[in-house]
């Protein structure tokens, strides 16, 4: 029997690391992760290995032992392979912040739309009443370009960074009465702080808004759906790479939906104009068919995320200010988004056998936020409008989004 507690590497240059000799061997490792080639027994059918290992690991053998244990890791054999699987490392707790950010991006892009369409020159129409101006009637086109950063501090943080464009085409179908349809794309990129995990992703959506003002009151709603796309690495260690590290890769395909509704009711206060709002929205997502890592067969099937997002904020924006050939109009909003995670779900397999891959979304947290906008509205209608957004939330993450559109009447 042998016990090996190495504190380097073991490597061979014939591709042998250790070589275990006699009947009813047993062999047992502390670190395999430090190990550079396969593990042999001469007699492998009675031989028993344990191993203890602190994150997933690859373990190649020339032929497998008749005995393996991991102690409180699940491990499933393929080949001449044992894959000792740590679920932390599958964790899934990037997956509902940054696909909740993308939404929040997208909805907000179609909310300053609509907010745009609302302006006249003498100042919003829900405040005053009037209709809205002959130049922000009738149909209109808008593209909107935006960019934003989650950054999460901690042993479980992480850094995601994403841009997109959207382009959408409207018009008054009856007093008071706005509906378009817009669509776009997305990608983005994430690392984990533990060098882990990655992922880089892609999305496709489209969707519909409208809405309704009654004099100061108005309400909103969009309808936005895609597929989106995420091909993510897990870093693993392997006795059977050279550097002590492989990847397991697995490209997840995804469908989602975001439905949006806000209220609101706007107040003459000052020098300008008080809105305070309520907006609702939901988030979610299924996979479709497995993601599938080709060296090893580990499957992920089965993803569901399903994120609630409750935001209440306050936005002010001063008097129009008149210029050459156009109007300026500034403004700020602050608030609170609750954010409640209602379902975040994978399945695993490997060679038939089911593993126990971890997700560990926060199934709450509180994001305190504030945005800077301004609307360059010119005499025959035309809009540049543009906006930044910063917020840190009770999991530490901080947060930055700014986007950069026009508007024009046809």
């Amino acid at each position: 029997n042998a016990s090996l507690t190495n504190t380097g590497t073991i490597s061979s240059i014939n591709g042998q690391a250790i070589l275990v000799d006699g009947a009813n061997a047993e062999l047992s490792l502390s670190d395999a992760g430090q190990i550079r080639g396969s593990i042999s027994f001469t007699d492998p059918e009675s031989a028993s290995f344990a191993v203890t290992a602190d994150r997933t690991t690859i373990i190649g053998f020339e032929t497998l032992p008749g005995t393996i244990h991991s102690g409180s890791l699940q491990s499933v054999s393929y080949g001449s392979s044992v894959l000792v699987v740590d679920p932390d490392d599958f964790a899934t707790n990037t997956d509902a912040p940054t696909f909740n950010a993308l939404t929040r991006e997208v909805s907000g892009t179609i909310e300053a739309q609509l907010e745009a369409g609302r302006l006249a020159p003498s100042g919003y129409t829900a405040t005053n009443g009037t209709h809205e101006s002959p130049a922000a009637s009738g149909r209109r086109f808008w593209g909107t370009p935006f960019g934003g950063a989650l950054s999460r501090s901690g042993n479980d943080g992480f850094d995601y960074t994403f841009g997109g464009a959207m382009a959408g085409a409207d018009q008054v179908f009856s007093d008071g009465l706005r509906g378009g349809l817009t669509g776009g794309f997305s990608i983005g990129h994430t690392d984990s702080n533990n060098d882990v995990q990655s992922a880089s992703s892609y999305s496709l959506f489209a969707g519909g808004y409208l809405t309704r003002n009654w004099g100061p009151t108005f309400a909103d709603f969009s309808l936005v759906g895609g597929y989106l796309n995420s091909s993510e690495d897990v870093t693993v260690a392997s006795t059977s790479a050279a550097s002590g590290e492989d990847v397991i890769s697995l490209d997840y395909n995804y469908l989602f939906a975001s439905p949006t509704a806000r209220i609101g009711h706007a107040f003459a206060a000052g020098n300008g104009v008080l809105t305070p709002s309520l907006r609702l929205r939901y988030s979610g997502l299924v996979q479709t068919g497995d993601a599938r890592d080709g060296s090893t067969g580990l499957t992920v099937s089965d993803r569901a995320l399903q994120v609630l997002e409750l935001r209440g904020q306050a936005g002010y924006d001063f008097d129009p200010v008149a210029g050459m050939n156009g109007t300026w109009h500034l403004g700020f909003k602050a608030g609170v988004d609750g954010i409640f995670t209602l379902d975040d779900s994978l399945d695993g397999s490997l060679a038939g056998t089911a593993l126990d891959l971890a997700t560990s979304s926060d199934e709450a947290i509180v994001r305190g936020f504030a945005k800077a906008n301004a609307v360059w509205q010119a005499s025959n209608g035309m809009q540049v409008i543009s906006s930044i957004e910063g917020g840190y939330d009770s999991a530490d993450t901080l947060s930055a989004s700014m986007r950069l559109g026009f508007t024009a009447n046809f």
